[in-house]
């Protein structure tokens, strides 16, 4: 049921939101960082602050994860995190989160199933405002600690 809920909560956001060419604000990539035991943050100067959490913990593939987004940057429309391979082209994986108050964004997703032992991982942290999207990157690597 939670795979199918995603499954059309994605649909959804990209039918909708596929079409507009909003400018990208990036954030850098913050130097070190490890998904696998906690929450990830970046802070950049006229942007804010993005926080990034998934669980389970360490980060498997093709199970259900459970992603939490907490930010302060102003005027957001919409909040995705979108995961993506870095050497290696994994598809479409982005979910849409739900904004739970207080600058809390929550949502539920799934890494797929990948034919290496090692895989890099981004997940940007999208966040749509009226004008541009902030997208704030995280790292992490699967198949590296033990399942």
């Amino acid at each position: 049921m939670l795979l199918f809920g995603v499954v059309i909560a994605t649909a959804g956001y990209k039918y909708k939101y596929s079409r507009q060419k909003l400018p990208v604000v990036n954030m850098t990539l913050p130097p070190s960082c490890d998904l696998h035991k906690g929450a990830c943050s970046l802070t950049q100067a006229g942007i804010g602050t993005v926080s990034l959490s998934i669980t389970p913990r360490p980060i498997p593939l093709v199970k259900p994860l459970r992603i939490v987004v907490r930010t302060n940057v102003t005027g957001i429309q919409h909040v995705a995190v979108d995961f993506r391979g870095v050497d290696m082209d994994m598809g479409y994986n982005r979910f849409l989160m739900k904004y739970m108050g207080n600058g809390k964004y929550q949502g539920g997703g799934m890494l797929p199933v990948c034919v290496r032992t090692h895989m890099m991982w981004e997940a940007r942290v999208l966040i749509q405002r009226a004008g541009d999207i902030v997208s704030a990157p995280y790292r992490f690597e699967t198949g590296n600690h033990p399942q």
